[in-house]
């Protein structure tokens, strides 16, 4: 993807997320009408937002660690 077309598809995907999501698909479908190419990559980028909102992507990795210098978060320290 060329620097303007991201940009486009970026400016688009900001511009539908400062809307009500119920009235995005439409709004999307307005803001597109014609290019197909592009209203699938702003589809896809915000279903990449949706879902990294939606998840704990940081879980893994706290578990890890949580683990590793903690003994797992069971161990109770007495002083």
């Amino acid at each position: 993807m060329d620097p303007s077309r991201y940009q486009r598809v970026r400016a688009l995907t900001e511009q539908l997320l400062d809307i009500d999501a119920s009235s995005r698909a439409h709004q999307l479908v307005v803001l597109t009408v014609g290019d197909e190419t592009l209203r699938a990559d702003v589809e896809a980028l915000l279903k990449s937002i949706e879902a990294a909102d939606q998840s704990d992507f940081l879980e893994p990795a706290r578990r890890r660690l949580s683990s590793e210098y903690f003994g797992g978060g069971e161990q109770r320290y007495r002083i």
